[in-house]
């Protein structure tokens, strides 16, 4: 069965409605600075597809359940549901960028530590390092 159109436009509109305002508030509800119109226009930017992406993640989840709703035995839950709900929850409530930004510099100072250590092995320690 189809999802109806009303439900369609009910979701949607404060979906996109919600996605905008984090994105323009993004310096009241983060405590975001803008030193720069840029910076300004990247925050809004990154927040405002950040907030999106959750809605996205759960307009997936409720497209799977819309089916199952209307089955007699329900269906079950993968780690991916699991996995969009979380995605889902963190970009709705606005804190998806800051996610994503961390898990980034995690990766990039995991990058880097591995590369100094893999300098130390092949050329040994520098004089005046600890």
């Amino acid at each position: 069965m189809p999802i109806p159109y009303w439900f369609v436009a009910s979701f949607w509109v404060p979906a996109l409605a919600v996605s905008i305002l984090l994105g323009v508030f993004c310096q009241s509800v983060h405590g975001v600075k803008f030193s720069t119109r840029a910076v300004r226009i990247q925050q809004v930017w990154f927040n405002s597809i950040g907030a999106f992406i959750g809605w996205v993640a759960l307009w997936c989840l409720v497209r799977r359940a819309w089916g199952v709703w209307r089955v007699a035995s329900s269906g079950q839950a993968t780690w991916s549901d699991f996995a969009l709900g979380f995605v889902a929850f963190v970009g709705i409530s606005g804190y998806l960028p800051y996610a994503t930004k961390g898990a980034i510099d995690a990766l990039q100072a995991l990058v880097l530590e591995a590369l100094k250590r893999a300098a130390e092995l092949v050329f040994g320690k520098v004089k005046g390092e600890n």
